[in-house]
């Protein structure tokens, strides 16, 4: 915020000095320019105007490659602009290069420029929320959700971080050493073995799409994975967008009891129905380990709810059901609000470390030429499938009207493993996905077929999950030896 939206009650917080430092190392050193750029430092973050001006020539000039004429390409770029008489010119130039003598001190300079900042924009957002809450011209989501994303805002520099590659290797090589011992455990799974053995589970800071036509009963697998997180004390937080909290429920106490719906709803159960029905009902309540939100919420009012119950009760997995339908920012078009969800969806699971299950909806096109679904079948697909890590496919491989269809679960993208597909099998009665019989010889190896990898390989595990070749963390030891000391 500039001088010009200065409280003219209160002073709001700035630091002058850390300003004109920040502009007079960028005079010294052009290269501060660029840590300001990954910095996320911006014009507007400037409290003085005249701040704002200088720092757009340092940006303007540094972009035509003129950043080594310091003052002097500055200057003129202000006189261009005409913002030389607003800036004070040459002689406020040189006074602010006077502030230091070396660009040590940038790092705590732009920290300072982003804090002040922050807290401007804390107090603006939160101004205008208080007033639209005393005038109630504005819903109460609409508020909640401008002051998400002031949460958001606070997290965007932690995201941006940079890593040594001594700690990233070191990081790969725990990993891989688990892996090789067996002491990975599985990520969380579906509970069904061959789709979960392919997948390997769903992975710490990853987002898996699970992509379909309606009636496939998208809902119904990921049911199936709550099921699976409740009897592996896992921790579920859902947004539905679709059904009401007691909706999904309702279903979940009929897929867990096999319990046809309809029968219920006519009233003909019987006795040991009922008795499925309470048990389930009793086990899933002793579990509390799941909750729903089944209002309207937009992205950033998600990763708010997600941090605080992740920070209450430690969450496991997240699932949006589903991504086209869910809460959007207002007048965003279809495409543009597609592409927020699923991106903050992403930064999301790797803020808080944990697995999202997102549900996703493919166009008509596979259905039109009678062939299996691809990457390009989601709708709004650029951001879908390029902030995913996994895609799942569910496609019909029998007739779609059978009770209990034959389904292809087609992993399309997986970032940490083979591509390839399995088969499943939805029981319509009682809305349950289970385990299909195993395919037919020639399915079976069109599939390896498919996912047979290309060139040479590495050491692989044995059935005894010892590695026959050599031991990564040597290698890996040995090459950091070699890398130089941090200084």
């Amino acid at each position: 915020m500039n001088e010009s939206n200065i409280d003219p009650i209160r002073v709001q917080p700035h630091n002058i000095e850390a300003e004109e430092g920040l502009l007079a190392c960028c005079l010294l050193d052009p290269s501060v320019i660029d840590l300001c750029i990954e910095s996320q430092i911006e014009p507007g973050n400037f409290y003085r105007t005249a701040h704002e001006e200088i720092y757009l020539g340092l940006l303007a000039i540094h972009e035509a490659g003129q950043s080594k004429e310091g003052e002097i390409a500055l200057l003129g770029w202000l006189r261009k602009n005409g913002k030389e008489e607003a800036t004070g010119g040459i002689s406020a130039i040189l006074a602010i290069q006077d502030r230091v003598e070396t660009s040590f001190q940038a790092q705590f300079f732009a920290q300072e420029v982003a804090e002040k900042a922050m807290l401007r924009k804390i107090i603006r957002e939160s101004r205008v929320a208080i007033e639209d809450a005393y005038e109630q011209t504005v819903d109460g989501v609409q508020i909640t959700s401008r002051l998400a994303k002031l949460v958001d805002l606070a997290g965007a520099a932690s995201e941006s971080e940079c890593k040594p590659v001594a700690q990233t290797l070191d990081e790969a090589v725990e990993q891989i050493q688990r892996e090789l011992s067996g002491k990975e455990e599985m990520g969380i799974c579906f509970g069904l073995k061959d789709l979960d053995e392919r997948m390997q589970g769903l992975r710490p800071a990853t987002q898996t799409v699970l992509a379909a036509r309606p009636g496939m009963g998208k809902t119904s697998l990921v049911q199936l994975a709550t099921e699976w997180c409740e009897q592996n004390e896992k921790t579920v937080l859902i947004f539905s967008f679709e059904m009401t909290g007691s909706q999904f429920d309702y279903r979940y106490i009929c897929m867990r009891a096999r319990i046809d719906c309809r029968r219920i709803r006519e009233g003909i159960i019987s006795a040991q129905n009922r008795e499925d029905i309470a048990r389930v009902v009793k086990e899933t309540k002793a579990a509390g380990n799941r909750w729903i939100v089944d209002g309207e919420v937009d992205v950033h009012q998600m990763r708010a709810i997600a941090r605080r119950m992740h920070h209450k009760h430690g969450l496991d997995l997240v699932i949006v059901d589903y991504l086209q339908i869910a809460g959007r920012t207002k007048g965003m078009k279809s495409e543009e609000a597609v592409s927020e969800i699923s991106a903050g969806t992403k930064h999301m699971t790797k803020e808080l470390n944990i697995p999202s299950l997102v549900l996703a909806q493919i166009n008509r096109e596979s259905e039109k030429e009678n062939r299996k679904p691809r990457l390009s079948d989601l709708r709004e697909s650029g951001a879908i499938e390029q902030n995913a890590d996994n895609v799942i496919f569910l496609h019909p491989a029998g007739d779609i009207d059978d009770p209990i269809l034959r389904v292809e679960a087609i992993i399309a993208k997986c970032r940490y493993g083979a591509i390839g597909s399995c088969f499943v099998q939805f029981n319509k009665q009682f809305t349950r996905y289970e385990l299909a019989a195993r395919q037919s010889e020639s399915e079976m190896a069109d599939n390896e077929a498919e996912q047979a990898p290309s060139g040479p390989t590495g050491s692989r595990r044995d059935t005894k999950g010892t590695s026959r070749e050599f031991d990564p963390y040597d290698a890996f030891k040995a090459m950091q030896s070699r890398l130089p000391k941090d200084s």
